[in-house]
């Protein structure tokens, strides 16, 4: 199978700047804690229902523990060759979470792809198709991240969240609290959250889609937008691209006495 080549335009979904209005609780039958604004699509519709992709409640949430709450530093890495994830401890035994799915928060229609023939790893859409075609419907991932438990709030949020686009895929990022949230229009590199500065309890949250789905490229249409790309072979990834998801948070005491 031939490798698409990349969009040259990077074009957001139509709403890639949603209103933050409540979302009523049995839409999606959501936590208590819910965050940022309403999803670009309803991952419990039939169409989602009928073809056997569920809205799956992870239920994991990142909280400082330990070291990272003496040293007041929180930092999280994902490496998709190994399906890990990390949390660096200095003078301390790092923390290892095995399983991309069980890092997350909430996610729908999405899974752990590789290439052989191209010899990459990334997280993409289910390889399903339906109405003779690929998999041409929406997912996202969330990854929530809870201060509060250690007393704790932002003080300077860095991450990297990379992603890769082919034909009309799209990738939205967003980091929501409960009432406030950002779009980052770039995140292949680390970038400052500013917007996060005293948060307690955050998610992040990734939209992907894209439904073309060519002759030339039939059933291959959950490839058009991917996040986490690297190669599979250890030789070919660079030092700062060997955890392609990095998120660093310095903190401080929420509550001044």
């Amino acid at each position: 199978m031939a490798e698409p080549s990349a969009s040259s335009l990077f074009e957001f979904p139509p709403n890639r700047f949603p209103s933050f209005e409540p979302v009523p609780r049995d839409a999606l039958d959501l936590p208590a804690e819910y965050y940022g604004p309403r999803l670009a699509f309803d991952p419990l519709s039939d169409i989602y229902t009928h073809n056997h992709i569920h809205f799956e409640q992870g239920g994991y949430q990142f909280i400082p523990e330990g070291q990272e709450v003496d040293s007041d530093i929180l930092q999280v890495l994902y490496n998709v060759v190994d399906d890990v994830y990390t949390r660096p401890r200095n003078g301390a035994q790092n923390s290892v979470r095995k399983g991309w799915n069980n890092g997350t928060w909430r996610y729908c229609n999405i899974a752990r792809k590789e290439e052989h023939d191209w010899k990459m790893g990334y997280l993409a859409r289910e390889d399903v198709s339906f109405q003779g075609k690929g998999n041409t419907l929406s997912a996202f991932l969330e990854y929530r991240f809870n201060l509060s438990p250690a007393g704790k709030k932002v003080k300077r949020m860095r991450m990297r969240l990379p992603s890769t686009t082919f034909r009309d895929g799209k990738v939205r990022v967003l980091v929501c609290s409960p009432d406030d949230y950002t779009v980052l229009l770039d995140a292949q590199q680390m970038k400052e959250i500013y917007r996060a500065q005293g948060w307690n309890d955050f998610i992040i949250r990734v939209e992907l889609s894209g439904t073309e789905d060519t002759a030339h490229y039939q059933g291959t249409s959950y490839q058009n937008a991917q996040i986490f790309r690297q190669p599979l072979q250890r030789p070919q990834q660079s030092a700062e691209w060997y955890n392609p998801f990095h998120v660093l948070i310095e903190m401080e005491n929420a509550h001044w006495k």
